[in-house]
């Protein structure tokens, strides 16, 4: 095995057992579920604030790398505006319209299984893994706006702000501070500041990943109901979550990849199957984080999350594979 299909195999054991840890803590009480929220929140504002400078400082960018700002920030913005459409369309919650907003079009980040399935899938790997590196990273920038923004508004600190005031208050909180930390990663990788030698030498990048990792999956796992009913109850949110992922977002995509090809400046063809291959991922658990960070419907989020990764995994994932032979 390569090391990065070791680093894969390693990160499902990370995630599975982080989330059987945080779920036996709760069974067991030795911790109350509401510590999900402390360890989501350190998470986001440090470690994974951490995690989008380097990675993002490590990154050879080149100029069409830049279309993948407006594609990224544009495709997220219309594909929350429609999930929140569509929930509110069928009459759901306010906090499950908002649960439902930031995975159907925001919690897409494939920052892991992502990068290992455009490593595994395009050729040649390394490019597509730096491609893929930078197209993540975007990503979390807009979640960092668009995403937090969202929680916000639909959850427990909602307000009848101006979307002005919203933002500027969105852009005031420390959970934001990825949005700045990958801004200054780009300023870095554009300058050519080298990193120090230290930060691949000791894998300093992985541990970062890794320990984001295992406090992502032991918030969820503290929160987790493994209750079958739950799919029936939330059997129209499943639904509209899958719909949205599945067939609205690449839909989308696919759209806008056409659109770009038609300018002076179009995609060539690694950056086009990295930003096709990262909008066929499932929901990520940042739909989860965020969900419980803003208060908003958590066990919608795990349910969604949960049957969203499944349908990827049997249906979704096999066509990815067959398609890019």
């Amino acid at each position: 095995m390569s090391s990065q299909e070791i680093k894969f195999v390693l990160f499902w054991v990370v995630s599975i057992s982080s989330l059987a840890l945080g779920y036996m803590a709760r069974k067991r009480r030795w911790v109350h579920e509401d510590a999900s929220r402390d360890v989501h929140y350190h998470t986001v504002v440090w470690v994974w604030s951490l995690g989008s400078l380097l990675g993002v400082w490590r990154s050879h960018l080149s100029w069409q790398i830049a279309w993948f700002v407006p594609f990224v920030f544009g495709s997220m913005f219309v594909t929350t505006v429609i999930a929140a459409w569509l929930a509110k369309l069928l009459r759901f919650s306010r906090e499950q319209i908002g649960t439902l907003a930031i995975g159907g079009g925001i919690a897409n980040t494939g920052a892991t299984m992502g990068l290992f399935i455009c490593y595994s899938l395009i050729n040649p790997p390394h490019e597509a893994l730096g491609i893929a590196s930078v197209y993540t990273a975007t990503q979390g920038a807009a979640l960092a706006l668009i995403g937090n923004a969202t929680a916000r508004h639909f959850g427990h600190t909602r307000t009848n702000e101006s979307i002005f005031k919203l933002f500027a208050r969105t852009m005031l909180d420390m959970r934001a501070l990825g949005f700045y930390a990958a801004t200054l990663g780009l300023i870095l990788s554009v300058s050519a500041v080298p990193q120090p030698r230290q930060i691949v030498d000791w894998h300093i990048l992985d541990a970062i990943l890794f320990s984001a990792t295992i406090g992502a999956h032991v918030g969820i796992g503290l929160r987790m109901r493994l209750r079958i009913k739950d799919l029936v109850v939330y059997r129209w949110h499943n639904g509209l979550m899958i719909f949205m992922r599945f067939v609205v977002t690449p839909a989308l995509a696919l759209l806008l990849l056409w659109l770009i090809n038609l300018t002076p400046l179009p995609l060539s063809d690694v950056p086009w199957r990295v930003a096709m291959m990262e909008n066929c991922m499932p929901a990520g658990i940042t739909m989860v984080v965020l969900s419980n960070l803003f208060m908003l419907d958590t066990r919608l989020a795990g349910s969604a999350w949960f049957w969203n990764f499944v349908c990827f995994l049997f249906f979704v994932l096999p066509v990815m594979v067959i398609a890019s032979r």
